[in-house]
Parts: structure tokens; C-alpha cells; sequence
């Protein structure tokens, strides 16, 4: 996702292989050199499954989480001003 740094990581991963790529990802002409944008997205499919199965657990810590404080607070009982006593 863009809000987890995707956009930094791509750009890193670009300026990272750019020396090795022979060039730009577009040449003068705004054409796409799609032989170097394989290799930049060779190299995010490297890590995706570890980025998936890492956001998975932090969704499932975060359900769990929520569960939890769900549960607590329908222990405690409110008092007459609709306050958690």
C-alpha cells in the first residue's frame, strides 16, 4: 500500500538497480523500456509474499486486539452518567 511506503520502497529499489540497468526506465522519447521495468518488478516480487504474510499477521494482531478490548469492556458496567466504572 501507498500508506506503508510502497511508492519509497519502489523508488529505492529503481535508484538501487538504476546503474545496473543501462539506462532509464523510458528513453527520450517517453517510450517504456520494458525489459528494465521486468527487472525492477523481478525485484519486488522478491519480497511480496513476505510484505503479504506480514500484513496478514498485523491484521490478525490488530483483530485480535480489538476482540480483546471489546471483551473488557462489556465486563465493565457503566454507571448512571453512561461512564465505565
Amino acid at each position: 500500500d501507498i500508506r506503508d511506503g510502497a511508492l519509497d520502497y519502489l523508488f529505492n529499489i529503481y535508484r538501487r538497480l538504476l546503474p545496473s540497468l543501462g539506462g532509464y526506465i523510458t528513453d527520450h522519447g517517453g517510450r517504456v523500456n520494458l525489459s528494465r521495468v521486468d527487472v525492477i518488478l523481478s525485484e519486488v516480487g522478491a519480497i511480496e509474499d513476505y510484505v503479504f504474510e506480514m500484513k496478514y499477521a498485523n491484521e490478525q494482531d490488530e483483530k485480535r486486539r480489538r476482540e480483546e478490548q471489546k471483551r473488557n469492556r462489556s465486563r465493565l458496567k457503566k454507571d448512571g452518567s453512561g461512564n465505565y466504572v
